[in-house]
């Protein structure tokens, strides 16, 4: 069976034969036969990696994966996939992304350190379920966020170019269109996002919860670029 190291946009960790396109990691989560002891974590700096990596003096870091006392290497379909789960770009191996990344938070001076304890008080209410995810009409969302809908539907979407695509650790299903046409309180253009879990404003269209922590919302609507996994209209 497969290591249980594939992370959800929920960001949860299970088994799957699929190859991520990414890495990352949030400590050491397991143990000397390679099983999980917490689907957690034991820092706050949740990176994105990418999968390979040359040092200065051109040496590659490779090592078997789970190795005993080493961090869990964890795996995500792309980096979209890793944004919702609430990681951010690692400041070594991708420092460039990590650059763009952490100027579009606002936080522009603050360390990496003081960067992960702001997206974790993002994050961490929503992974361990003492909050529900906040409702959003998708269509005023920018592109790269994943979204649920409110129904029985539990899969998870990635909004890009006016559509739904459905996701999966193999990847991404032929889309929807997005079924919203009206504003949502939660996060509007042009101005700075805000957790909203209940709403006044009536509406006939569909809202949907997003997965996506708010400081990565405001990353990507401030025009990161995150890399996305191939869609099947794509090849």
């Amino acid at each position: 069976m497969p290591l249980q190291n594939r992370v959800t946009p929920f960001s949860k960790l299970e088994h799957s034969p699929h190859r991520g396109r990414f890495m990352g990691n949030r400590g050491i989560l397991h143990n000397a036969d390679k099983n999980l002891v917490t689907q957690t974590w034991r820092h706050k700096n949740w990176v994105i990696c990418n999968l390979t990596h040359t040092d200065k003096k051109g040496r590659s870091w490779h090592r078997e994966v789970m190795s005993p006392h080493h961090y869990t290497e964890l795996f995500f379909l792309d980096e979209v996939t890793a944004l919702a789960a609430g990681h951010r770009p690692c400041a070594l191996c991708r420092r460039a992304a990590f650059q763009t990344y952490k100027n579009l938070t606002g936080f522009k001076n603050h360390s990496a350190k003081e960067l992960d304890i702001h997206l974790h008080k993002d994050r961490a209410q929503f992974i361990l379920g003492n909050t529900p995810y906040p409702e959003c009409a998708p269509n005023t969302m920018p592109d790269g966020v994943m979204l649920m809908f409110k129904n029985t539907d539990q899969h998870v979407y990635l909004k890009k170019d006016n559509h739904l695509w459905r996701w999966s650790h193999q990847g991404y299903d032929q889309p929807i269109p997005i079924p919203c046409t009206y504003p949502s309180p939660f996060l509007n253009p042009g101005t700075s996002p805000s957790l909203t879990h209940s709403h006044s404003s009536k509406s006939s269209g569909k809202k949907m919860r997003v997965i996506t922590p708010l400081l990565t919302i405001k990353v990507l609507q401030s025009g990161y670029q995150p890399q996305h996994a191939p869609f099947k209209s794509e090849g």
